[in-house]
């Protein structure tokens, strides 16, 4: 029983030998000297800002899917088709064709029903065949190409073709 005693003790005074270096430390700080009070102040030379040159970046078409191993197709380039106009004698010459271009086609599968995407003057419409919009008509088109109709001049216009 002296043994636990005796090791009772040896910790107690261990202890008291810590928390005493620790309450001395802390008075030393607090009764340390105070730094002199400033008389002056300095001036500082700030250097000049230089502005870095942004970086940029550009994204480019992969030819595979980097995580599934999918090689895309190519695509051709599509071909450029020449647009026939037709005009009536007794038209008049001055009346200029609308600005028409054919973005696309909605269809649903298994039907035969589609809505072709068709931008007139700059606003973009959906229309179906025979359907006519500030007096353009859409007569016929497939996937490729559209026929439109605009005061008995007629006029074909390929697939994301830009407007003439």
């Amino acid at each position: 029983m002296k043994s636990n005693k005796t090791k009772t003790y040896i910790l107690l005074a261990a202890v008291a030998i810590i928390w005493g270096i620790i309450i001395y430390k802390v008075v030393q700080g607090m009764k340390g000297d105070l730094p002199p009070p400033i008389e002056s102040v300095a001036t500082t030379a700030f250097n000049e800002v230089t502005l870095k040159k942004r970086d940029t970046f550009s994204i480019k078409d992969l030819p595979k899917d980097p995580f599934l191993g999918i090689v895309y197709k190519k695509e051709q380039p599509k071909a450029k088709f020449t647009s026939i106009t037709t005009v009536p004698a007794g038209d008049n010459p001055y009346d200029s064709f609308p600005r028409v271009s054919y973005d696309g086609i909605l269809k649903r599968p298994g039907t035969t029903n589609s809505i072709y995407v068709v931008k007139i003057n700059g606003k973009q419409h959906l229309l179906k065949l025979n359907q006519e919009v500030d007096s353009v008509r859409l007569t016929k088109a497939n996937d490729k190409t559209i026929i439109v109709r605009y005061k008995n001049r007629t006029k074909t216009i390929s697939y994301n073709e830009t407007p003439q």
